[in-house]
């Protein structure tokens, strides 16, 4: 025959269990509302680039030196340097890398440096 506990502790322990899951699916939902937002942000501050700082973006995270962005779109090289200062403005970023991280990010840029189109 077999006994089964159904005490107080044994209850107690199951509702402490179920609250604990409880806050842990909150963080999860609160984390992933957390990087939506994120994204969005990114996503924001792309789409306020203009048509040529979005050229010159997309060359820079291919990893085109300011001379090739130059000769791709038919510009000086202090005229490219003018867009990415800007392009890096309006990023809120200050390195390349980080760049080329929020453009990953979002799906801009593939990990094979490919530039996808939206």
């Amino acid at each position: 025959m077999e006994v089964r506990r159904t005490g107080l502790l044994d209850q107690a322990g199951g509702k402490r269990r179920t609250a604990s899951r409880r806050r842990n699916g909150n963080r999860h939902h609160q984390a992933s509302r957390d990087q939506q937002g994120t994204l969005c942000s990114i996503r924001d501050r792309i789409a306020k680039l203009t048509p040529r700082e979005r050229q010159v973006f997309d060359l820079i995270i291919r990893g085109k030196t300011n001379k090739q962005i130059g000769l791709a779109l038919d510009c000086t090289e202090r005229t490219v340097k003018a867009h990415r200062h800007r392009v890096m403005e309006k990023m809120e970023v200050r390195t390349l890398a980080e760049l080329v991280s929020l453009a990953e990010r979002v799906g801009v840029a593939s990990a094979t440096g490919q530039i996808e189109k939206h």
